[in-house]
């Protein structure tokens, strides 16, 4: 399988700046145009999580910017106590979804829950070499 040069055909970017998300409490991501990538990599980093926190997250699918958003079955995350200073990891095939997407979810129950994700976006729509999975052919995928 090719290599594919990142510095060139990929970018990160931004969908939840680092924050507190308290018991109950919601968080809805910055919304990313995804426009002219194949693959997006949702990447959560978790800090210290509430001793007994149970959460989710999960990524939206939307077609305007600006416009309504929901959830992409199976693209979900889900926050426990023990994720203390974690890294949850989703691949996404962009072809099957809508140009935006976005993450949002709830602190649920528990404490709060130190969070940040970002969206690494790669392989143009004009790149053969799209497969970097083991399994590509799926749509969405939590890498332990």
């Amino acid at each position: 399988m090719a290599s594919t040069d990142f510095f060139s055909s990929g970018e990160s970017k931004t969908m939840v700046r680092p924050v507190s998300v308290g018991t109950g409490a919601t968080v809805t991501g910055i919304e990313i145009d995804t426009k002219g990538y194949r693959w997006g990599v949702v990447v959560v980093e978790l800090g210290a999580v509430g001793a007994t926190a149970s959460g989710a997250l999960t990524v939206q699918e939307g077609n305007t910017s600006g416009g309504s958003f929901t959830n992409i079955t199976g693209a979900a995350f889900t926050v426990l106590a023990a994720a203390d200073n974690s890294t949850l990891v989703g691949v996404i095939d962009l072809h099957r979804f809508g140009r935006y997407m976005q993450i949002a979810g709830t602190g649920g129950t528990g404490g709060s829950t130190l969070m940040s994700a970002s969206m690494i976006l790669y392989g143009n729509a004009n790149t053969a070499q799209y497969a970097t999975l083991a399994d590509a052919r799926k749509v969405f995928e939590v890498l332990a």
